[in-house]
């Protein structure tokens, strides 16, 4: 370090190593007793967000006995250090500035970084001594005694945060700190074995239910969060969104569809996202809706001049990427499913984010027309298309006044709308017209599509439900768990 002043040491990430945070005066300043080894823990303050790390026993059985810290299962392997070992020992200072909010820690090497901070003796910096000695890597590489990479991460400080790094040896979770705004400082030093954070910090949810807002355009919008009991944080999880119908919310359909259940019996994030409710919408057949909540998928007719359509599509991707920050997200297994509007928002997100999603099942909702060809942004998208045969809805969408058969070339040629309606999804996604059927009559029957490309993945079906009104089946308003079926099919497949 050539040269360190206390305006800079702590607020900017240039040449630093880390400093975590501990919310009172220094704890033991001398130095560690020497000792062949040593194990550095890592501890978090809930309260004021920030990281503390040490490699002293004593040290770690004071912090232990503070209230506002708790270890985050994050520890690492190392030598004791001593001056005699200063190029790879680890030193650190404890500051104390006010303005902005500082009160953490620096970790250097002996010598050159503490050495060189000693003799400025800058003020609010205070000398602890050494806390462990560490492999250093040869450029990106460890060494083969030390081949535990440990990562540093940074985050300025504020008028009421302190200035932090943090040191992290799993890269998904250094990954993670950079999509909430810390600056990646790449790989700090190396050690021989390592432990990793039993959960992802900071904590910013509940196990169970959560109710999450993000801003779009200007306006706050709602989603809820299933938070499944067996979610650790150490394993990237999949992500199954369900959209809501007309009429609905989030709140509702977090309790009603099935897929808390469905989520805590797999291990599932489970997504479930509020439309906005407009003032007044004029409905399919003509009336007037005033406060209705309904998905913006390809336009909405509205009866209040002075309202305006929410870009919905915008609201999904946001709550894509809010889910990453806060959850461990396997970007590859992210899933969307809807029911009637939500069927159609579902069926839309299949063209313009088919990028971003491994599947998508949409119920009693298609692509908004008939033989409607759409450009997706991803052609070997699987999609499902689920409706039942008693969905009046659906019923007269296609002009029918009594139950669908339960025969699907019989329904194709007793309404041709019903395959000018399919036909969307094969002209959009270059599916063959030809299908195998699959399933029983006394249940549901499913139309199997191949695409023409050639394309793993490029698949599209069509089921019909025997006995299913205009509902998302949950085990109780019919006998099929919808989401028990529609995750069984949509785990099968991973984003490319």
């Amino acid at each position: 370090m050539s040269s360190v002043t206390a305006s800079s040491t702590c607020r900017t990430s240039g040449a630093r190593f880390i400093a975590a945070f501990v919310g009172f005066a220094a704890l033991f300043v001398s130095v560690v007793t020497p000792a062949q080894t040593v194990t550095a823990v890592e501890y978090y303050n809930r309260t004021l967000d920030a990281f503390f790390l040490t490699a002293r026993p004593a040290e770690q059985a004071a912090v232990d006995g503070v209230a506002d810290f708790e270890r985050t299962g994050m520890s690492f392997a190392a030598n004791a250090g001593s001056a005699a070992q200063s190029a790879n020992s680890i030193c650190r200072f404890y500051i104390s500035l006010s303005d902005p909010f500082t009160s953490s820690h620096f970790y250097g090497v002996q010598s050159p970084d503490c050495t060189q901070l000693q003799q400025i003796n800058p003020a609010g910096f205070t000398y602890e001594g050494i806390d462990f000695a560490v492999g250093l890597r040869s450029g990106a590489t460890c060494p083969a005694a030390t081949p535990v990479p440990v990562y540093r991460s940074f985050r300025p400080g504020t008028s009421v945060r302190t200035a932090n790094h943090r040191y992290t040896v799993s890269q998904a979770t250094y990954n993670r700190m950079a999509l909430s705004g810390w600056t990646q400082e790449g790989v700090a030093f190396c050690v021989a074995s390592a432990t990793d954070a039993r959960a992802t910090y900071p904590q910013t949810f509940v196990m169970g239910k959560n109710r999450f807002t993000t801003v779009v355009d200007g306006e706050s919008r709602e989603f809820y969060v299933h938070v499944p009991a067996r979610y650790t944080g150490l394993q990237s999880r999949p992500v199954v969104f369900m959209l809501h119908g007309s009429g609905g919310n989030g709140d509702k359909f977090y309790g009603s569809s099935g897929w808390v259940e469905t989520g805590e019996a797999n291990n599932l994030i489970t997504v479930f996202p509020s439309s906005w409710s407009y003032r007044c919408l004029i409905d399919d057949d003509g009336s007037r809706n005033v406060n209705a909540e309904k998905w913006n998928a390809y336009g909405i007719a509205m009866c209040d001049a002075t309202d305006h359509e929410r870009d919905d599509l915008k609201f999904l991707g946001q709550v894509i990427d809010d889910l990453k920050v806060r959850f461990n997200v396997d970007s590859k297994r992210v899933y969307m499913v809807g029911f009637s509007s939500g069927g159609e928002m579902a069926a839309r997100t299949s063209l313009d984010m088919g990028d971003r999603l491994a599947a998508v099942v949409t119920n009693a909702g298609g692509l908004g027309g008939f033989d409607v060809q759409k450009t997706p942004k991803r052609q070997s998208l699987p999609v499902t298309f689920q409706f039942g045969n008693s969905d009046d809805k659906m019923m007269r969408k296609i002009g029918a006044t009594a139950d669908l058969p339960m025969d699907i070339p019989l329904l194709f040629s007793t309404y041709p709308a019903m395959r000018s309606f399919i036909n969307s999804f094969l002209l959009s996604f270059g599916m063959s017209p030809a299908y195998v059927v699959t399933g029983t009559a006394q249940t549901a029957l499913t139309a199997n599509y191949a695409g023409t490309s050639g394309v793993p993945g490029n698949i599209f079906r069509m089921t019909i439900v025997k006995g299913l009104d205009h509902q998302y089946p949950n085990g109780i308003n019919h006998p099929m768990m919808g989401a028990d079926v529609h995750w069984a099919w949509m785990s099968g497949f991973v984003l490319p």
